[in-house]
């Protein structure tokens, strides 16, 4: 066979199955079994890889990978490349031949390896010099296994596994790779929604069911609200949801583990007679709480639109309806969580939304800067001379280091001045959550630190927020805290 004679060519001395002279060459299968007994001592004994052309080797775990488990045979190859046996690129290839014969259904159980493998190998070599150049080569391999997946799953009944696969992606793909960038800021407009047009009888109902699913095609396409009238229609339509989620008040807490542990990438249907069991769903109401408050967010931030000459007519009565939707919205979500940390984790995530924001509408520059060369630096400039000059006068200066030992140089704040104002604020009650320091992130980061050095029960107890920690100084309990003392006594 054609590939027999490959072998021949690069390595006939290390193939026992191969006559240097050409008088002999066993069948294709004897050459298999061979295959199979190489990899086989290879598992026993993976310093023998040494002895061998690494192209014979590569050969033999390709020709092997569905006689025995594929996941042995890929562990193996991924051992070897450590050693410097093989390259990476052969891992990556074995995974793309073993998901290109597998069943959709089988891929999304054997995914987890695969991302267990990209995570491991992204965690030894992210921290060598050569990184960069390691990363583009096995690039192209990578992104040919994630769109292959992509190409083949279903929008709707593969929600969940695509999400995976584009969360994949986007934490090995760095920040401005430009196959992960929409500089054109298009957007999906594939994404539709279809609507049942069959009537349900309830006049009430089937509005709010219209108004419901109404708003997936404004925030699909958010160019619309340059009319007028889709603007309108978008402040109305998240008023009413808003209206039925404030009337009709449902807790979170108990699909709360849910949320916090799983990456939930779901697609909800849209039959009308739904409709209920739905709004009954407080997974289902986080959904579209968290899309509105995003779709907000782009709207009142964005300027995106602004340089496609599609600016949004927001005047100042636009502006202000749309900060109390805001408010609004946020609002339901702590009710629903009780301002659980689920909530300060979408506060947060938001928050950093708007950087990210800001940097597509600057056309996502690069965040690599130009190394300084300080052969180019002259040190006769007037500011190099100044700060010298300063320099030595510190030094010289003796006292100026006893001087940074007293007391009153210590700015980091004491546990009792923190706990003081933590309880001032939670006595006052007529401010704002927002402006309080406990909900404040770098409040809390800051006395979470000091918490650390001077109580560390304390700072177990607090679980990274300071609200546990007002509670306990205040004698107060969370009202889950409070059923849960009152089902014990139920129960005594």
């Amino acid at each position: 066979m054609e590939w027999v004679n490959y072998q021949e060519q690069f390595c006939p001395r290390q193939h026992p199955n191969i006559d240097v002279n050409g008088s002999s060459i066993r069948s294709s299968r004897l050459i298999m079994h061979d295959y199979g007994e190489l990899v086989a001592q290879l598992h026993s004994d993976p310093q023998l890889a040494q002895r061998h052309d690494s192209m014979l080797v590569e050969t033999a775990l390709r020709q092997s990978l569905f006689s025995g488990s594929p996941l042995q045979v890929i562990g193996l190859a991924e051992s070897l490349s450590t050693q410097g046996v093989l390259d990476i690129i052969v891992v990556f290839t074995l995974f793309e031949e073993w998901f290109d014969a597998m069943e959709i259904d089988t891929c999304e159980h054997v995914f987890a390896d695969f991302a267990s493998f990209v995570n491991r190998f992204t965690h030894t070599h992210a921290s060598t010099p050569s990184w960069e150049s390691i990363r583009t080569r096995v690039q192209l391999p990578f992104l040919r296994i994630c769109n292959a997946f992509l190409s083949r799953l279903s929008v709707m009944d593969k929600a969940h596994f695509r999400g995976r696969v584009l969360l994949q992606m986007a934490s090995f793909l760095v920040l401005d790779e430009k196959s992960g960038l929409n500089l054109k800021n298009a957007f999906n407009l594939g994404n539709i929604t279809r609507i049942d047009a069959n009537e349900m009888g309830d006049l009430a109902a089937d509005a709010f069911y219209e108004r419901l699913w109404t708003l997936q095609d404004l925030c699909r396409n958010p160019t619309q609200m340059t009319m007028a009238d889709k603007l309108e229609t978008f402040i109305e339509t998240i008023s009413e949801i808003l209206v039925c989620f404030e009337t009709n008040l449902i807790s979170g807490l108990d699909n709360l583990s849910v949320l916090e542990q799983e990456s939930c990438f779901l697609k909800y249907l849209t039959d009308r007679n739904l409709l209920k069991l739905q709004l009954s769903d407080s997974r289902f109401r986080s959904h579209i709480l968290v899309q509105i408050l995003i779709i907000l967010q782009y709207v009142l931030n964005s300027q995106s639109l602004v340089k496609a000459n599609l600016q949004i007519p927001l005047s100042e009565k636009h502006k202000s309806d749309l900060h109390f939707l805001q408010a609004r919205t946020w609002n339901v979500l702590d009710k629903m969580y009780e301002r659980s940390s689920f909530v300060d984790q979408i506060r947060s995530s938001l928050h950093q939304e708007l950087g990210w924001i800001a940097w597509k509408d600057k056309g996502c520059p690069s965040f690599l800067r130009e190394s300084i060369c300080f052969s180019d630096c002259t040190m006769d400039s007037p500011t190099s001379s100044q700060f010298r000059g300063c320099i030595q006068q510190l030094w010289e200066f003796d006292a100026a280091l006893e001087d940074l030992k007293e007391s009153d140089r210590n700015f980091v704040p004491r546990l009792e001045s923190i706990k003081s104002d933590l309880l001032d604020e939670e006595k006052e009650g007529d401010l704002d959550p927002e402006e309080m320091q406990k909900h404040d992130p770098t409040s809390q980061w800051k006395f979470l630190r000091v918490f650390r050095s001077e109580s560390i029960e304390l700072f177990e107890q607090c679980e990274g927020t300071l609200e546990k920690a007002v509670e306990s100084w205040s004698g107060k309990k969370r009202p889950r805290e409070e059923d849960q003392d009152k089902r014990s006594a139920a129960a005594d």
